[in-house]
């Protein structure tokens, strides 16, 4: 392999094809080339968003990816939003998503190859290494001692989860496994103290930072200066000699154009990066639009009892809504309420019932209510609606009137 991880003509053959490697990247051309350098002969599909304040990327690289996007640049450079989007655009069986300043531990392929044989596993945990102050080690003093990053995930929507936050990444739901190698992280080795104050300032002005179960602020990871007494572990020598050859390489060369083919560059807006993100608060009506239809409703239900009814749903909408399993989470789901005739509603709770799957804009598809009549009988009309939770109802109501009967006597 030439410069700091060059595919060479022999690389082809160490390719797992079922990967994809995605990346958003906004850092220096040199280092972003020798970043990418590192991982392509690893993978089938790279695939690549390029913040638009830095388009000049996209003529150092086109030669090592397989698309190349270029996107508007996240507010206040917080990339969350982002990544729902930049998942979508992988083709691959499992996605590994890494940043521009990011590398591969010695072994990780190795590693990776027989936890992706497994077919249970839908995400998969690798090492996070933060070096410092040298290419030659790691910090491991808290909060740095344990980071598990979820970066690789089965090519499956139905189980991802969106970031909910700043400094969070996409989660997954499923079996997971969690690997020994991981990720050499270059941050603190290719950005000076004044500039990593500066992405600090930047976190805290977009609101609040999330505190690490170390106690610490999640800032802290970007300041190891103003921690006294760091504890370092040595990096294996197989690793240190790739961190010095990447940073030798961003320190000397400027990147070269590209000698063959490139791909070609794709705009993308802002309206599509926002259509995968789901629902939002403050987003309009836009995402909330929908058409229900229950395709053989009961007419009648004992009272205190549950039917499942099959219901048709219909995104008219302008954004996916996503499967949310995980009830602590303000997902997209159907629910219902109970009235009396006249309107009066009747006060009670029933269950929320999950969507079987992600929903995209103008798709439909079929799920099953779970239909919970209230203790006491009478003619009464269930509406069951969508409701993106924690936020507001759909407004798009399915009437259905449900004759509620007593229960026998002894049931």
């Amino acid at each position: 392999m030439t410069g700091a991880g060059r595919p060479s003509a022999g690389d082809a053959g160490r390719r797992d094809e079922r990967l994809s490697l995605c990346m958003l990247a906004s850092g220096p051309p040199a280092q972003v080339r020798a970043v990418l350098e590192c991982w392509r002969p690893w993978v089938g599909e790279v695939v690549v968003a390029v913040d638009d304040r830095h388009a000049e990327l996209a003529g150092a690289i086109g030669d090592l990816v397989d698309r190349l996007h270029v996107v508007p640049a996240p507010e206040n450079g917080i990339v969350e939003d982002v990544l729902v989007w930049l998942h979508h655009q992988c083709t691959r069986e499992w996605i590994v998503r890494v940043d521009d300043d990011e590398l591969p531990a010695d072994g990780l392929f190795d590693e990776l190859r027989e936890i992706v044989d497994r077919d249970a596993v839908t995400h998969v945990y690798c090492r996070h290494l933060s070096l410092y102050p040298d290419a030659a080690h790691a910090v491991v003093s808290e909060p740095w001692r344990e980071t598990q990053a979820l970066r690789i995930l089965r090519n499956l929507p139905a189980v991802w989860q969106a970031p909910d936050g700043l400094h969070t990444s996409m989660g997954a739901v499923g079996a997971h496994a969690i690997m020994d190698r991981g990720l050499l992280h270059l941050l603190l080795l290719v950005t000076t103290l004044p500039e990593r104050r500066a992405k600090v300032r930047r976190y805290e002005a977009a609101g609040a930072v999330p505190t690490h179960e170390s106690g610490r602020s999640v800032n802290a990871f970007y300041l190891p200066e103003e921690q006294p007494d760091l504890e370092l572990e040595p990096l294996p020598a197989a690793d240190a000699a790739r961190v010095r050859a990447v940073l030798r390489a961003i320190r000397e060369r400027t990147p070269e154009r590209p000698a063959g083919p490139v791909a070609a560059v794709r705009p993308v807006t802002r309206a599509e990066i926002d259509r995968y993100a789901g629902p939002r608060a403050g987003a309009g009506d836009g995402p909330y639009r929908a058409r229900l239809r229950a395709v053989r409703p009961p007419a009648s239900m004992v009272a205190g009892t549950t039917r499942h009814v099959l219901v048709e749903v219909t995104n008219l909408g302008d954004a996916w809504w996503p499967w949310e399993p995980d009830a602590a989470r303000p997902g997209v789901r159907l629910g219902q309420r109970w009235s009396r005739a006249g309107g009066e509603e009747v006060p009670w709770e029933a269950v929320r019932s999950q969507l079987p799957e992600p929903v995209a804009p103008g798709q439909a598809i079929r799920a099953l209510v779970a239909l919970q009549a209230p203790p006491e009988p009478g003619a009464l009309t269930v509406t069951v609606d969508l409701v993106h939770e924690l936020v507001r109802w759909f407004g798009a109501p399915l009437r259905l009137p449900i004759a509620v009967t007593p229960a026998p006597p002894g049931g």
